[in-house]
């Protein structure tokens, strides 16, 4: 009994340390960040390219990251397509960990359905693209809604997280784990660096949230279980355009193909999970307004 005492008073004890870790981190690092006037980090502002024709496209960017990744791939898309390119920032991201905490599913699947209403208002044709957790958003959101997209492409879509991330156990379990067994602790920091690097050499560095709340890790999950739950060549109804790595030791390559089965695939082993900016961004951009071009 005595041991039993012990164990969970070091358990609650290295909690605590690790919630004041992530506060004064928090703390320190919000000094070094600018926002704007809603409390939204400089960078990850929304942003559109306004097209000359009927057609538009809804890009939503991945986990812990902003619309900064579409920042090579919407204008080349853009300026072959004339679409109106819309990038979204996806409600909580880029705001203070505070904020983070009322973190849904719900919210992000609303936002995208908003946008593309507002989209719809002058535009006939509206596609849906998304990388990594924006990927598994927008086939969520299209499955959902069969007529809310004319098209949809994913970059890396997050179907399944890769074992790689979590060897030992699933990574949904053992954050259902954790997220039960932390009392104080109700963040992690962000496991991916701030300066992405591609694997031609080239540097992206963009600030992203350093923390991120609990509450986003449940909202992933519950989107993952959701897109599981769907019988496989059932996922997405529209037409789908989709880019995976077989380096990509983020998300489950291999699941993300079996759920696509309908869909025109494009695999690379060039590149790594951010499609969008590494090795071969041209080419996929390229391949996404041929995809726009001609459904």
């Amino acid at each position: 009994m005595t041991a039993v005492l012990y164990a969970l008073a070091t358990w609650f004890a290295g909690d605590l340390l690790h919630a004041l870790w992530l506060w004064c981190g928090n703390r320190c690092w919000e000094r070094t960040v600018t926002r704007d006037a809603d409390g939204i980090l400089a960078n990850a502002a929304a942003f559109t390219l306004q097209g000359s024709t009927r057609t538009a496209i809804l890009f939503v960017h991945g986990f812990a990251d902003t619309p900064e990744v579409w920042q090579l791939i919407a204008p080349r898309v853009h300026a072959q397509t004339r679409a109106t390119c819309r990038a979204l920032r996806l409600p909580d991201v880029g705001a203070p960990l505070r904020a983070q905490r009322n973190t849904r599913l719900d919210t992000w699947l609303n936002a995208i359905h908003d946008a593309v209403a507002e989209l719809r208002l002058c535009h006939d044709n509206v596609f849906l693209a998304g990388h990594s957790l924006g990927g598994g958003l927008v086939l969520l959101a299209a499955r959902d809604n069969p007529a809310l997209a004319d098209g949809v492409i994913v970059f890396a879509p997050l179907i399944r997280v890769a074992r790689a991330r979590s060897p030992l156990a699933s990574p949904e379990h053992l954050f259902a784990f954790v997220n039960r067994a932390f009392l104080f602790s109700r963040a992690f920091q962000n496991p991916f660096p701030a300066i992405i690097n591609t694997k031609d050499g080239r540097q992206f560095p963009y600030a992203r949230d350093r923390f991120i709340a609990f509450a986003v890790y449940r909202a992933l999950f519950e989107m993952t279980r959701r897109l599981a739950a769907v019988a496989e060549p059932d996922l997405c109804h529209a037409p789908v355009l989709a880019f995976l790595s077989s380096r990509d030791r983020v998300i489950d390559s291999a699941a993300a193909e079996r759920h696509l089965s309908r869909a025109r695939i494009v695999t690379t082993a060039a590149a790594g999970h951010v499609l969008p900016l590494d090795v071969g961004w041209e080419a996929r951009a390229d391949e996404m307004a041929e995809f726009v071009g001609k459904c």
